[in-house]
């Protein structure tokens, strides 16, 4: 599937970009606010201005995200020890009860974001 998935997510980019004269207005501006409901989150993407790509691979739908984290920054490098438990913990479960689907890291600020189901 995720193969698939990030052709599909190119498409949509190519075909946005030429729709908004290869950048000339703001790829948020189109947005609408509000609460998206994942069936399942898969594979993440990042596209221009920091807007999160989450495709629901239950619902065969890509959601777009504006997350505001558009600004650059250095690349570090991330270890945390225990990731599992520590997200299981903030989702109120244990580690055995959640499953990490994907990791998509920012090209501007470099910061990871994860999708995890329970």
């Amino acid at each position: 599937m995720k193969r698939t998935l990030l052709p599909l997510l190119l498409v949509i980019l190519t075909i946005g970009m030429l729709a908004n004269g290869a950048g000339t207005t703001s790829w948020t501006a189109d947005l609408k606010e509000g609460k998206p409901a994942f069936q399942f989150m898969g594979p993440l993407a990042f596209g221009p201005e920091g807007i999160l790509f989450v495709a629901d691979t239950k619902a065969a739908a890509v959601t777009a995200i504006a997350t505001g984290d558009s600004k650059a920054g250095a690349a570090k490098p991330i270890k945390i020890e225990g990731v599992d438990q520590k997200l299981a913990s903030l989702l109120g479960t244990t580690a055995d009860q959640i499953q990490i689907q994907d990791l998509a890291v920012n090209p501007l600020s470099h910061n990871a974001y994860l999708a995890v189901s329970r």
